[in-house]
């Protein structure tokens, strides 16, 4: 489950990765994620992130797309959710790690998995959020940079994750 606060999606490629004596074995996700807009700010309180969530309101929608959501036809709103199901073998418990990678997201994510709060990527948390948006375009690189959370104790191997 992700939490975006921008117009548009970058998320060009999500995988799962596993790392085993130095060898990293990558797991893409489905390009095609559910979504929501929430223009309310309401995803939050009403637990959008639960894994027990009731998709009938929700749409699908290709995270492959560099075009953003308003040209997958899902208007304008400033704050969205992404949520997809994905299984992870069962032999990814004896692993030691085991990572999520985003190619980038705009702006901000805040990455729940199967209930939980697994981690976030903002401005915030990076101490940018003092950049001017028009003038320093820092702000504008964050939208394309990679990062990974390591979620290895949020995973629940051979079960749907959310």
């Amino acid at each position: 489950m992700l939490r975006y606060t921008s117009v548009y999606l970058i998320l060009s490629s999500v995988l799962i990765s596993t790392v085993s004596f130095g060898a990293v074995e990558p797991s893409p996700l489905s390009a095609l994620w559910q979504f929501r807009a929430d223009p309310q700010d309401i995803g939050r309180k009403y637990r959008w992130f639960a894994n027990d969530l009731d998709e009938a309101k929700w749409m699908s929608l290709s995270t492959h797309e560099w075009e953003g959501w308003e040209k997958q036809g899902h208007g304008g709103a400033d704050l969205a959710w992404y949520r997809t199901s994905f299984q992870v073998p069962d032999s990814f418990s004896g692993k030691k790690y085991v990572y999520l990678y985003f190619s980038g997201v705009d702006l901000d994510a805040w990455v729940w998995i199967n209930g939980s709060t697994a981690g976030e990527h903002t401005l915030v948390k990076e101490g940018l959020e003092h950049l001017d948006p028009a003038g320093d375009n820092r702000r504008h690189r964050f939208w394309f940079e990679p990062f990974e959370l390591e979620i290895k104790g949020f995973l629940r191997p051979g079960l749907p994750n959310n």
